[in-house]
């Protein structure tokens, strides 16, 4: 297959035409197209507007207008604001219980560097190995902070401050070889914050943990890179969170799910407005399209109005 040719901003707008995008003010959505990706915009955000969104022959609906699929654009990047700072301050909690709980375990210096202090199980002998390497690469790597700071002064650098300087990807990885005693120390940790919160007792376990940070990663990354993020549908083992939090809809494992798996982390009054802001998304959006509903979205994203109420009180 050839590889397509570059296309000017006019020859853009001139493909979407003749696909039945009906685009009103040209200047307007030649601006649009300026600051945002034409790949993003139409590629990116079509497919409720397309007539067989199956086929590769793109025909919009009739009447569908740039307008249209750029505010599904919006209302999507409005979402990627609202869940990014929520996923972060679940990525502070867990690294905060991670350089805790490592420590108390292995309080000796660089002990997050040590093979022995990790999971004893030789399955995960690879994956530690790996965690341990990347934990030196990133010491190395560091310039002009804390991390070369304690390196200077005191010949080591401690986890509690190398945590800062660590991916998501980094923790979740951290976490799934760390031994035992550490891992149930952080899911207790959790839970225990969670009954706190929520005057309800539940137990999350190691293994819970794990796919919240699988999944979490994710979607974290989705919304710092801008990409379409509404109807992505992630890939985690819900079985045992939807019991601990007596629902169904983790099953859908879409959007909604993120929204839901939150609440493990999140203090009651935050989780609240959380919601509340979720839900006046959808409600500033209602009467941004013509060719589909606001409902139609709702239903892609996997949004539940019976949680919203049921949580938002």
């Amino acid at each position: 297959m050839n590889e397509r040719p570059f296309k000017t901003y006019n020859q853009q707008l001139k493909i979407l035409r003749k696909k039945g995008l009906v685009i009103k003010d040209g200047a307007k959505a030649k601006r649009i197209l300026e600051r945002e990706n034409y790949y993003c915009i139409s590629n990116g955000y079509k497919e409720p507007f397309l007539i067989d969104s199956s086929t590769n022959d793109d025909v919009y609906k009739k009447g569908c207008s740039f307008d249209e699929v750029y505010q599904l654009f919006c209302l999507d990047r409005e979402l990627k604001n609202l869940f990014l700072p929520e996923i972060i301050k679940f990525e502070s909690f867990m690294k905060s219980q991670i350089a805790y709980y490592f420590h108390e375990s292995h309080p000796d210096k660089n002990s997050f560097l040590v093979f022995e202090n990790y999971s004893s199980d030789p399955q995960k002998a690879k994956n530690i190995l790996d965690v341990i390497a990347s934990l030196s690469t990133k010491i190395s790597k560091q310039k002009n902070n804390a991390v070369t700071y304690y390196i200077q002064k005191y010949q080591h650098c401690p986890l509690w401050v190398l945590v800062n300087f660590l991916t998501f990807g980094n923790i979740s990885k951290l976490y799934r070889v760390c031994d035992r005693t550490v891992r149930l120390n952080i899911a207790k940790e959790f839970s225990k914050h969670y009954t706190l919160q929520y005057n309800v007792k539940i137990q999350i376990s190691p293994e819970m943990l794990d796919e919240c940070l699988g999944c979490m990663s994710i979607y974290r990354n989705l919304c710092a890179h801008d990409e379409r993020l509404y109807n992505y549908k992630g890939r985690f083992k819900e079985r045992a969170l939807s019991s601990a939090l007596q629902t169904k809809l983790l099953s859908q494992k879409n959007l909604f799910s993120v929204l839901i798996l939150l609440k493990l982390f999140s203090r009651k009054k935050d989780y609240r407005k959380f919601l509340r802001n979720y839900q006046s998304i959808f409600t500033k959006y209602q009467d941004k399209f013509n060719t589909i509903d606001i409902d139609d979205i709702k239903v892609i994203a996997g949004y539940d109005e019976d949680w919203i109420n049921g949580h938002i009180k």
